[in-house]
């Protein structure tokens, strides 16, 4: 709990403040709930989370005024760190309590340690407080493998954000900047680079938030599972930031009805609904909310397709060729990417322009796209990238990372692995330049 505080503190006054609002805020409802037994009070504290949530994303908004850009001067034009991430939990605490589904009696300590829990506070991943309580009771000895495998997740993790991530910004940064300088098939392939830069960026700090979660003896949730090895959005909202997808699922989706409705258009609503809600959560801006639709009739349409396809008996017909399928990634790659820059882009005049300019026929040359590939594009940061995929397996991650080697092999070979990752980190890695993304949201 005094980690958590001085973590929040060292990063601001402000966010220590806002966190220590929700903490009275969920304490005060459980408190006055367990005395008094209505349902009311935990809905009043989850409308209380809610609506500072709200206020506290609205505020920090940029705003125009004379087509100038000004942040507004409230909260210091910042969001509070990890607010989006603890309210969330906090929310989830009291709608646990509200069903029952949390007997166990919970004091302020207890609360304390949940939202304030500094290595998965700021950016997730999300927890309920059922995976942490019986964590922060009877927490775990130490234990060298867990250090051990503790340090290589987090190393793993500073590796995708500082030598990927941030090497794929280098490039993808002045192409967004300057769109209307470049060619159709650069600004594309900018957008699939972008796609990855997230990626690796919100991948590695999830992974850095795990590491140290196993460092002091705790199980984090995994956050992401190989999200861009599948060619459908309904698998790839199982596999994209898994611990916010099942908040939504569990808190807006299934309330709302999910899938149980004779009606397809409740249905329909439904998804809808639980999309927009992740847009909103994102931010309070047009880029987000046509972000969250774009997936939602994606999801809606792939839906809708898997349901024509079934035979009498409930199977889907499943009759696609290696060639097919390797396509249909391809398509959904390059479609996702494109989802990708509206969801990067907030400025809706620059967005527009930047997909005039895709669009644009007469942009569309190969020839210039490998020169300006070539002359502008460092082709190093390039290699990392595609060196990075293809390390990336997840049945090799697996074994490199939770698996201590025992021969002496395994032992000089991971060795080298591990020792050549923190020599790239200390040449390569700007630490401190790019702040992760998702300290944003």
């Amino acid at each position: 709990m005094t980690g958590g505080i001085f973590f929040f503190g060292m990063a601001g006054i402000s966010n220590l403040v806002f966190l220590l609002c929700a903490i009275t805020i969920t304490f005060i409802s459980v408190m006055l709930h367990s005395r008094f037994e209505k349902k009311f009070i935990l809905g009043t504290g989850i409308i209380s989370i809610f609506t500072l949530l709200i206020l506290v994303k609205y505020l920090s908004m940029p705003i125009k005024i004379s087509h100038v850009q000004s942040e507004s001067t409230f909260l210091m034009g910042a969001i509070p760190l990890g607010i989006s991430f603890y309210s969330l939990q906090a929310i989830s605490l009291l709608a646990d309590k509200a069903k029952n589904t949390m007997k166990e009696k919970i004091a302020l300590t207890d609360i304390c340690l949940f939202l304030g829990f500094f290595p998965q506070s700021v950016a997730g991943p999300l927890h309920r407080m059922n995976d942490l309580l019986p964590q922060f009771h009877n927490p775990a000895k130490f234990h060298l493998t867990n250090l051990i495998i503790g340090f290589k997740i987090c190393l793993f993790g500073y590796f995708l954000k500082l030598i990927v991530a941030d090497k794929i910004h280098l490039i993808t940064s002045p192409i967004f900047s300057d769109h209307q300088s470049f060619n159709s098939l650069t600004l594309v392939f900018s957008s699939i680079l972008f796609t990855f830069e997230l990626y690796f960026d919100f991948w590695g700090y999830s992974l850095i938030a795990i590491g140290v979660g196993r460092i002091l003896g705790f199980a984090i949730n995994a956050n992401f599972n190989n999200p861009y090895a599948v060619a459908s959005f309904r698998e790839f909202w199982h596999r994209w930031h898994i611990t916010l997808s099942k908040w939504l699922k569990d808190y807006i989706y299934i309330p709302l009805g999910g899938r149980n409705q004779n009606n397809y258009l409740l249905f329909a609503g439904t998804i809808i609904t639980t999309f927009l809600t992740s847009g909103f959560w994102h931010g309070f801006s047009i880029n987000f909310l046509i972000w969250s639709t774009i997936h939602a009739f994606l999801y809606l349409g792939e839906d809708l397709w898997h349901r024509l396809r079934k035979n009498r008996k409930g199977k889907v017909i499943h009759r696609s060729s290696k060639l097919i399928r390797l396509t249909k990634w391809i398509l959904f790659i390059i479609i996702l990417s494109l989802t990708w820059i509206v969801f990067r882009i907030e400025d809706t005049d620059i967005l527009i322009s930047y997909f005039n300019s895709i669009f644009t026929l007469s942009n569309w040359s190969l020839s210039i796209f490998w020169h300006e590939l070539s002359s502008k594009v460092n082709l190093f940061y390039l290699a990392i990238l595609i060196t990075t995929l293809l390390v990336c397996h997840r049945k090799f991650l697996l074994k490199l990372i939770y698996e201590i080697p025992t021969k002496d092999n395994e032992i000089i070979g991971t060795s080298i692995y591990y020792f050549s990752m923190i020599i790239m980190i200390l040449i390569f890695g700007d630490i401190g330049g790019q702040e992760f993304i998702y300290f944003n949201y």
